[in-house]
């Protein structure tokens, strides 16, 4: 599954940042160690779910957000933002009545639903 993460730059000077996050099952579609954001402009990243081989439960994880050249800006507080993710993973519906031949009732198969994300890399 699909996300985005959208940071905003609120400083009157362009800044790089840097996306990470130690969530196993998370992705950035392209580099996301050195983003460069215009003045009060924003950015929309792809971000990735991989929810194959896992249990049907809520997990959570941390993206962080670090601009790697606000100090350098006079008057910029905008220095580190951290969201909170969420990724549900549910048991595919079973269907009703017998299984239809080719159809597979194995009670392991997953939809995977994720929740999506948006973030403000907000002044502190």
């Amino acid at each position: 599954m699909s996300s985005t993460l959208l940071i905003k730059n609120y400083c009157t000077a362009p800044h790089r940042f840097r996306v990470t996050s130690k969530f196993k099952s998370l992705r950035f579609d392209g580099p996301a160690d050195s983003v460069l954001i215009t003045a009060g402009s924003s950015k929309l990243i792809a971000a990735w779910f991989n929810a194959g081989g896992l249990n049907a439960r809520v997990y959570r994880g941390k993206v962080d957000v670090k601009c790697l050249d606000c100090r350098e800006e006079r008057g910029c507080t905008q220095d580190y933002g951290e969201v909170t993710i969420e990724m549900n993973v549910i048991k595919s519906p079973r269907p009703a009545g017998p299984a239809r031949e080719g159809a597979s009732a194995n009670p392991n198969d997953f939809d995977r639903l994720i929740r999506r994300v948006r973030y403000d890399c907000q002044k502190n």
